[in-house]
């Protein structure tokens, strides 16, 4: 007789039974250290968290996990107003009982009828599902990249291979720069621009001088940028900052990411004063210098809107368009129905992607 099938939230006291299950899970190679790591980023360590936040449900049978859907709290912005939200995370269940899977996502669905629901790691292939539970896709950019060339012989190599490559391999370090220098000279060197290891108040004067840019956003303050981006060892991030003396004027966040066989820095989160373009040129100046050093071979910033689409054409940055970031989102039928690009402000720093 199969054992009945429970679904219950995740207690305080379950961090080691739920490391074991995922580090078990068919294909996973993470181990349990990183579970237990994840799970003190996700909910102990998060400054969304508070005593009435879920952590996510398991599916239980015979006394064993067999189940589990993560829910990571979050603080977003909603119409000008700060409001919690929440993304769904790692949605697993063993093959013997995948059957009662949709019970872990109705849990989420049902504990967060009034909040902003994320998804934004769903495959495609269950498209059909998310919509079935009321979620819809994000109205979100992205789609149009601005691309440095930080390493000519290595971008050349992966892109032509064959005698591109083989010469491109004798050029001398200036010509191999010669992108990334020649950009540099454009970009704005009246704005100073340094890496960032710790957020300050100059992270919580900024998002209170621009947030109302966008009604609907992320909250970027100090505490959300030291979790998001210092709080994980597992999940490194750079952080380049645009100062005029103290004051910050913007901000961006990158992963180191592999593409064929090259290192890019990634953008995946950009703040500024939307209207100060020479911020934009700035900050992926900066993030061109953090990729010498980190020795990547080009540097890829989204074109999260607009703005920052009109801020790096006509620097000189090669361009490529790739898909519009995808993911999908759950709320209030009136918020949903509301919400364009024109007045979400979504990145890929949304959801689980790097958490």
């Amino acid at each position: 007789m199969t054992p009945p099938i429970a679904l219950e939230p995740v207690r305080a006291d379950q961090y080691q039974d739920l490391a074991d299950f995922n580090a078990r899970f068919e294909d996973e190679t993470r181990p349990v250290e990183f579970w237990l790591g994840r799970f003190r980023l996700w909910w102990d360590d998060n400054p969304a968290w508070d005593a009435d936040s879920a952590r996510g449900w398991t599916l239980m049978a015979d006394g064993r996990i067999v189940g589990f859907v993560g829910v990571i709290p979050a603080l977003f912005q909603t119409n000008g107003v700060e409001a919690r939200g929440c993304f769904s995370t790692t949605w697993r269940v063993n093959a013997s009982h995948r059957g009662a899977s949709l019970k872990l996502m109705t849990a989420v669905v049902n504990a967060g009828k009034d909040q902003i629901l994320f998804s934004t790691t769903a495959k495609k292939e269950i498209a059909p599902i998310m919509q079935a539970l009321g979620y819809r896709r994000m109205p979100a950019l992205g789609g149009d990249r601005s691309l440095v060339v930080v390493d000519a012989a290595r971008f050349a190599a992966v892109l032509r291979g064959g005698a591109v490559a083989a010469a491109a391999r004798l050029l001398g370090p200036l010509v191999r720069r010669a992108h990334y220098r020649a950009f540099s000279m454009v970009a704005n060197r009246g704005i100073t621009v340094r890496p960032v290891h710790a957020a300050d108040g100059a992270f919580d004067a900024l998002w209170e001088r621009t947030r109302l840019q966008y009604p609907t956003a992320t909250v970027r303050n100090a505490a959300w940028v030291n979790w998001q981006c210092f709080a994980s060892p597992w999940y490194t991030k750079e952080v380049v900052g645009a100062y005029d003396g103290e004051r910050l004027r913007g901000f961006a966040v990158a992963v180191i990411a592999k593409w064929k066989d090259l290192e890019v820095m990634d953008c995946v989160d950009l703040w500024y004063d939307f209207g100060d373009a020479a911020v934009a040129a700035a900050l992926t100046r900066g993030l061109a210098d953090l990729a010498v050093l980190r020795q990547c071979a080009v540097v890829q910033v989204p074109h999260f809107n607009q703005a920052v689409g009109r801020a790096l054409t006509g620097k000189g940055l090669l361009k490529t368009t790739r898909e519009a970031i995808s993911g999908f989102w759950r709320g209030p039928k009136p918020f949903l129905n509301d919400a364009t690009v024109d007045n979400a402000y979504l990145t890929l720093i949304e959801g689980d992607r790097y958490l």
